[in-house]
């Protein structure tokens, strides 16, 4: 499909609402709704329909799976130091922006120690710390960037995010303790406003890969750029 091709596209688009909506109710008709959810209705969506394409086609891999990784989530009790731990799967990270406003501050603050209630089998106490580790990383790790404190106040922040061309992520390298590190390239999407709205984290292995693609993007986004202002212009 070419990219100039915009009724193709929104004649495309609108069969995937059509059929997300028909198995999602809450996204029928055109009220607002988060697009997160949305994103998230459409890859469980996908998985769904996987599982009947590998009984008849095995190999068949779910593009869901790309996005796809595992958390190893350990608590230690705050009294006697017991550890536990057990593997999360997910596909998404929730990060917090205040109060840091660097994409590595926050992904770091999401996956250091925090004060949970938890009750320890060896002692009784009831609060313990909980840290996670990426035990795989995926091809495609989708960040959510949440914009409201639940915490001090239901107000939206207007805090910019920086984000870095390069990050550096930490993995357990197979059932050891150890880490090994893979530098990863990060693409953003951008709403018209220019605020970040929800990131690609990509892994290649091939830096000039991943440079050639970073280009391709931005060439798209600032098309996309070009043609928003343009519209805005004719519609003014």
């Amino acid at each position: 499909m070419d990219s100039s091709d915009s009724d193709l596209k929104q004649t495309h688009l609108a069969k995937v609402k059509s059929c997300i909506e028909s198995h999602y109710f809450v996204f029928k008709g055109n009220r607002q709704h988060d697009a997160h959810k949305f994103l998230m209705a459409c890859l469980s969506f996908l998985k769904e329909e996987s599982m009947s394409l590998r009984s008849s086609h095995p190999s068949y891999t779910c593009p869901v799976s790309n996005m796809e990784f595992k958390l190893k989530n350990e608590h230690t009790c705050k009294s006697c130091g017991l550890k536990k731990s057990f593997t999360e799967e997910s596909n998404c990270l929730s990060l917090s922006i205040k109060p840091h406003s660097n994409l590595a501050d926050s992904l770091q603050l999401y996956m250091s120690a925090s004060l949970i209630d938890s009750m320890c089998s060896l002692c009784g106490e009831v609060q313990a710390s909980k840290t996670l580790k990426f035990l795989t990383l995926p091809r495609v790790l989708v960040l959510l960037v949440k914009r409201f404190d639940f915490v001090s106040s239901t107000m939206k922040t207007k805090t910019s995010l920086e984000i870095p061309e390069e990050l550096t992520l930490s993995c357990v390298k197979g059932r050891s303790s150890g880490l090994h590190e893979l530098t990863v390239h990060t693409l953003s999407c951008r709403v018209s406003s220019g605020k970040p709205y929800v990131f690609w984290t990509l892994h290649q292995s091939d830096p000039s890969v991943r440079r050639g693609r970073m280009a391709a993007v931005q060439r798209r986004l600032g098309q996309k750029e070009q043609l928003e202002r343009g519209v805005r212009g004719r519609q003014g």
